[in-house]
């Protein structure tokens, strides 16, 4: 994963989603994970950031932060089987 600055972030938002919906991660907090880039391009890799632990944003304004959501798991097809019982 990299720097012990992400692995403390994504360890903060776990904890967080074991007893709530979502994770707010305020953009000071988030400039101080990825420092060296610019807000368009932290856009994107906090996006990727949170795919990669199976979260998702589900809201993101450089001004408010990031919200983190657990992605959904897909909704699984039902089989003919499944239909006759």
């Amino acid at each position: 994963m990299g720097s012990t600055q992400m692995q403390t972030l994504a360890l903060e938002i776990e904890s967080a989603l074991q007893t709530q919906k979502c994770c707010f991660v305020r953009p000071e907090e988030l400039k101080r994970v990825w420092p060296s880039v610019g807000a368009e391009q932290r856009e994107h890799i906090v996006r990727e950031f949170a795919r990669e632990h199976g979260w998702r944003i589900f809201s993101y304004n450089r001004m408010l932060g990031a919200m983190f959501v657990r992605e959904s798991p897909a909704p699984q097809r039902m089989s003919p089987t499944d239909l006759s019982r």
